[in-house]
């Protein structure tokens, strides 16, 4: 088994319960999506829309919000499992 790979946390909202990240050079966001039961989601970013995101935290609350609501729409670019940063 191999160790788990080091992040660097661009931006962990504990509020919105969002975080955005980069592991091996690649731009993520994890968040806490459900309602009954809670789960979290994980989408690959570009390096652009992680820096988009991590400077404005509206955009990437909305963004956060499309993901729960609807995260079949993001399947493309979905990783699974979910990463912990």
């Amino acid at each position: 088994m191999h160790p788990a790979a080091a992040s660097t946390i661009l931006v962990r909202d504990a509020d919105r319960l969002f975080t955005i990240f980069v592991r091996d050079g690649q731009h993520y966001l994890t968040a806490v999506a459900g309602t009954t039961a809670w789960y979290g989601l994980t989408i690959r970013l570009s390096e652009e829309e992680a820096g988009a995101l991590s400077g404005n935290r509206g955009h990437a609350a909305r963004l956060v919000r499309s993901l729960a609501q609807s995260p079949d729409s993001f399947e493309d670019r979905r990783v699974r499992p979910s990463l912990d940063p």
